[in-house]
């Protein structure tokens, strides 16, 4: 199934003057790509559209949004990999990349305004 979005200039339109339409042609869209999935992941895209709608209603701008799902996608993605090397007996055993994971955190220091 093929969707059609609105050409670029026409997408900055609504982003620029109307936000609260684009919101809802992203939740259209996305709602039909979860409707034409295979039965059996339509639970699961729709458990992880609800974690990202989340992260982005807890996010005080959009680049926050942005990044805390750049942040769910990039440890998607590494506990994907650390699976896969395991599998293969590459990679370290699956406990030590859950500790690995937890303990990745960061202090944030605010920049003081000029």
């Amino acid at each position: 199934m093929r969707y059609e979005l609105p050409n670029f200039d026409t997408l900055l339109g609504m982003a620029q003057n109307n936000p609260d339409e684009l919101e809802q042609l992203r939740r259209n869209l996305t709602g039909q790509v979860i409707d034409s999935a295979p039965e059996e992941i339509k639970r699961r895209l729709h458990g992880l559209q609800f974690q990202i709608d989340a992260r982005c209603q807890s996010s005080s701008n959009p680049m926050s949004a942005c990044i805390k799902i750049s942040q769910m996608m990039h440890e998607s993605l590494s506990t994907m990999r650390f699976v896969l090397n395991n599998v293969t007996g590459e990679g370290e055993p699956i406990p030590a990349l859950l500790e690995r994971n937890r303990s990745n955190s960061a202090d944030v220091i605010p920049f003081r305004a000029r």
